[in-house]
């Protein structure tokens, strides 16, 4: 699956450069792959038919002087929505209202040009600085037409926020409309401080002189550890996992070894190195006298290397996160040719304890959910207001687990039912067998046209071909699944119904799939009764699906 990504600003075009630089050297100078290199080219970058790579990336600016200057021989951006606006003056209102006015459409017809060059895009990576104009105001303000033109993508938004010793005096302002404004609508949050990149860069990367190039080069790097291939997971979908709580979508990421010249290799020096990165909270907290809870929402640990890390060498960070959930994803090729390689992803939460959670919940069953200041003298350190909040969320949570267990017993039904369809037709059909499963295949997909671009009809042939033989499918992506479950049931039921139709009379004496793969209602003229011929299509295939010969396109 492709990612489209966008880039704002000065921020988000310098690190375009360090972000693909890195794609390349790991596709190209690592370890040879052909499945990990494929999914990592069509993820990325698009194949001219000149044999040259174009990222699937768009540059966005108001101002000139960031568009690459020098070209790359290996790859060249060719998205660049950059005008010569003068700026947005470091004013998040400026760039959101008036400067966006000038892209916005420039940019929306862009990503349709990339969404037609790529077979499935799966989501849009916004990459932008919080602290000035352009970044923070026109992309909050594409990014809210992105949600509004293609709702059914998953949206990621990279957010860099600024030293707090800046030189602009408004940065602050910027970046809380910022985040206020990107909150509803993305579907995840990746934050990356400035203060803390320095710091890793000093005291992990031994830099002196720490430079934007090191910073941008850190950022994509930690990106990549989680957004190049894994064998188990596609990233979107692991970080909107991990926000499956809408209230908590600000994520955290931290990466080991940074460098080549780390010498942590093993597990356990590696999650020992991540721990020292946790070093710069406790020096905010020193500093600002602020309280920080070292626990998170839920966690994602992706481990990279040949050999997959055994549960008791991961359970001493498991246990001192205090996290709810732990999920691992593995990918056994190396990753900038570092031996071993480990990403954490944390939501963090500072403000509900599982200890407080649980006393909610016996406040809950002993005072009844209508008495919320009773409930409060149970936890008499959170509000009314936030205990309200904590219950609305959880039960929410509880109602959309409850909704996927029941899907997935409908689905579970509509699996057996189908299986018993398909071997009751088999004893039926007398010597057609072979023809009865690619019969059905038609009947279960083409009666329903999908309209999302999504849906894999490939891979529900594969998933129909399974279950005629009584097999139960599996790797299907979430749209292609639950359309090829409604029609399983629509289809289990039809045929279980209407079981004498001349339908189902049609596909048992059939002898010949070909006879039913002509269009509908086509006319072929015949020279020597001079009349027109009508070809019946008994089993309703739709014309657009079929090829001009008559035969199947599948």
């Amino acid at each position: 699956m492709s990612v489209i990504t966008l880039l704002y600003g000065q921020c988000g075009n310098q690190i375009s450069e360090a972000f693909f630089s890195n794609i390349y050297d790991d596709i190209y100078n690592s370890k040879k792959d052909c499945d990990y290199n494929t999914q990592s080219l069509n993820k990325w970058f698009h194949l001219t038919k000149k044999n040259k790579l174009e990222p699937r990336a768009i540059l966005i600016d108001t101002e000139t002087k960031t568009a690459p200057k020098k070209k790359n021989a290996t790859y060249q951006f060719k998205n660049l929505v950059i005008k010569s606006c003068g700026g947005s003056a470091n004013n998040w209102a400026f760039g959101y209202s008036e400067q966006s006015k000038l892209l916005i459409s420039e940019v929306l017809e862009s990503t349709r040009k990339e969404l037609e060059k790529s077979d499935v895009v799966s989501s849009f990576l916004n990459v932008f600085s919080a602290s000035g104009g352009t970044g923070s105001g026109v992309g909050s303000c594409v990014t809210e037409c992105l949600k509004n033109e293609f709702s059914n993508k998953i949206i990621t938004n990279v957010v860099v926020l600024p030293y707090a010793s800046g030189e602009l005096v408004v940065q602050s302002y910027n970046s809380l409309l910022t985040l206020a404004k990107i909150y509803s609508i993305n579907d995840a949050i990746i934050v990356f401080e400035n203060d803390r990149l320095h710091y890793n860069c000093v005291n992990s990367l031994s830099i002196k002189d720490v430079t934007f190039d090191d910073i941008n080069n850190l950022i994509a790097r930690q990106l990549l550890s989680i957004y190049q291939p894994l064998n188990d997971a596609q990233a979107p979908e692991l970080l909107t996992k991990l926000c499956e709580d809408s209230s908590r979508k600000f994520l955290q990421i931290r990466s080991a070894p940074l460098s080549k010249m780390d010498c942590a290799s093993n597990w356990k020096s590696l999650l020992t190195s991540i721990s020292r990165q946790s070093r710069f909270d406790f020096q905010q907290k020193s500093l600002h006298g602020v309280h920080l809870k070292p626990k998170s929402l839920s966690t994602a640990m992706v481990c990279r290397g040949v050999h997959k890390p055994a549960e008791k060498e991961l359970k001493p960070f498991t246990d001192s996160n205090f996290s709810e959930t732990v999920n691992l994803y593995h990918q056994r090729r190396k990753i900038f040719n570092l031996e071993n390689s480990l990403t954490v992803v944390s939501n963090m939460d500072d403000s509900w304890s599982v200890a407080d959670k649980k006393k909610l919940l016996m406040a809950l069953q002993k005072c009844g959910t209508n008495n919320i200041a009773e409930v409060q003298k149970y936890l008499p350190d959170k509000t009314i207001t936030e205990i309200r909040q904590a219950f609305e969320k959880y039960s929410r949570l509880a109602s959309n687990k409850m909704n996927q267990h029941e899907k997935l017993r409908e689905e579970d039904s509509a699996i057996n039912l189908w299986i018993k369809i398909v071997k009751k037709t088999h004893e039926k059909s007398n010597g057609v067998v072979d023809v009865i499963p690619r019969v059905l295949k038609y009947i279960a997909l083409f009666e329903k046209r999908p309209v999302d671009k999504d849906v894999n009809l490939r891979d529900c042939y594969m998933a129909l071909s399974e279950m005629s033989n009584g097999m139960v499918s599996k790797n299907l992506n979430p749209t292609t699944n639950y359309f090829f479950f409604e029609n399983l049931a629509r289809l289990a039921l039809q045929i279980k119904k209407d079981n004498s139709t001349d339908k189902n009379k049609f596909v048992r004496e059939i002898k010949d799939l070909d006879q039913i793969l002509k269009p509908q209602g086509v006319k072929t003229y015949n020279r020597k009764r001079k009349r027109a011929n009508v070809i019946l299509n008994p089993l309703n295939v739709p014309d657009e699906l079929l090829k001009a010969n008559g035969k199947s396109s599948v």
